[in-house]
């Protein structure tokens, strides 16, 4: 009884998880809004076959191929409704199908994208009995019923289990690699063609990668730091706060050496909806700060755009 009265006690209706909405629909407008249709629906050499799923109640795919652009701009509509937070208990199921639409329909999707899709779904329904007209609002009185409470409190819950799953996943399934066994993988990654080091990064990073000792402990640092998020879920809040900031420059960084904007969106807003308490309400000045600092990256990344649209390569 006395675990129901503290769960029913709060309010976890609050900006935290209107916040993680925002950053989910941020990072699929991203990938919309800076690349052509062709570059996300179709296949092959030249880009010339459309990719069809195997179901065609999908959003992408209710649209022709010539009709695809207005698909993206309704999507893009949709998301800044989302992302502004206006009524969410109309706009969380709408979110959710043009996220999931978009794994579907998109052939060349990444782990942002499918957790996107995963957290927009198990978010319905806190949207569906979130009572106010804003999702950045303060707390409402009409959502201060005790069961909307437990069942908010068991969305939670599940949210918490899947994204601790995500990070023991990672860690785990990178000791059967030989390469991240033996302390390489990341002089791999990060001199990938497609997904490697910016040019304006290699010289600070290129020299740690030509270093055995330093270029172990980044490739290593990695897997320890997947495995501390991942027993997170048996840690008090104490010691959540400080694995927060950890993880979120963690995920900035692959921002600044990979130019993966929404796969750090998707990644933020799990290490919030899994590492704060449910019913924390963001300093709105804090996100501001936030917000400010995440364009700035994304500006950067930006720069680099026209080189790759006219090179075929995917912008995320």
């Amino acid at each position: 009884m006395k675990a129901i009265e503290k769960i029913t006690s709060k309010n976890q209706f609050t900006n935290l998880y209107g916040f993680t909405r925002s950053l989910l629909a941020l990072g699929t407008l991203i990938t919309l809004a800076f690349n052509h249709p062709r570059l996300l629906f179709f296949y092959g050499l030249n880009f010339e076959t459309r990719y069809i799923n195997e179901s065609s109640l999908t959003f992408f795919s209710l649209f022709p191929d010539e009709y695809l652009i207005l698909a993206k701009v309704i999507a893009i509509i949709a998301l800044l409704i989302v992302i502004i937070g206006i009524y969410p208990r109309y706009f969380g199921i709408v979110h959710w199908y043009i996220t999931f639409s978009f794994l579907k329909d998109c052939p060349v999707v990444d782990g942002g994208d499918q957790i996107a899709s995963i957290l927009t779904l198990l978010l319905i329904p806190l949207t569906l009995l979130d009572a106010r007209k804003n999702h950045w609002n303060d707390p409402s009185k009409k959502n201060d019923s005790p069961y909307k409470q437990i069942i908010a409190h068991f969305m939670f819950f599940l949210i918490q289990l899947q994204v601790s799953f995500i990070y023991f996943d990672a860690a785990v399934s990178k000791l059967s690699v030989k390469e991240w066994m033996n302390g390489t993988a990341v002089y791999y990654w990060f001199t990938s063609p497609t997904f490697g080091v910016h040019p304006w990064l290699e010289p600070l990073v290129f020299p740690l990668l030509r270093n055995p000792i330093s270029l172990t402990m980044i490739t290593w640092g990695a897997i320890f730091l997947e495995l501390l998020l991942a027993a997170a879920l048996f840690m008090n809040y104490g010691r959540r706060k400080y694995l927060l900031f950890a993880g979120i420059a963690f995920h900035f960084l692959i921002i600044l050496v990979h130019g993966l904007p929404s796969f750090f969106c998707s990644m933020t807003a799990c290490l919030i909806l899994y590492l704060l308490p449910s019913d924390h309400r963001f300093n709105m000045e804090k996100i501001k700060s936030l917000r400010i600092t995440l364009s700035k990256a994304i500006k950067k990344n930006i720069l680099s755009l026209p080189k790759r649209v006219s090179s075929g390569k995917l912008v995320r």
